[in-house]
């Protein structure tokens, strides 16, 4: 839910950082509500949203996975 207390641009600059350093993260729309990871014949999934806002939701929509979010 603080993802945005620096504004979009900071949430941007942050997911770049995160890929160029190749840090998977979780909870980003554009990668989905689930992160599947798998380890041999084993698939995992991991899932990550918020449920609460620091910022509009227009803000939100298309950045960070939201409880309620379609699946």
């Amino acid at each position: 839910n603080h993802v945005l207390d620096q504004g979009i641009e900071g949430f941007e600059e942050t997911v770049a950082a995160l890929e160029r350093l190749g840090i998977r993260s979780i909870g980003t729309a554009a990668a989905g509500p689930v992160e599947r990871l798998a380890v041999g014949p084993l698939t995992i999934g991991f899932a990550a949203f918020t449920l609460w806002r620091n910022a509009g939701a227009a803000a939100f929509a298309g950045r960070v996975s939201m409880q309620g979010d379609p699946a």
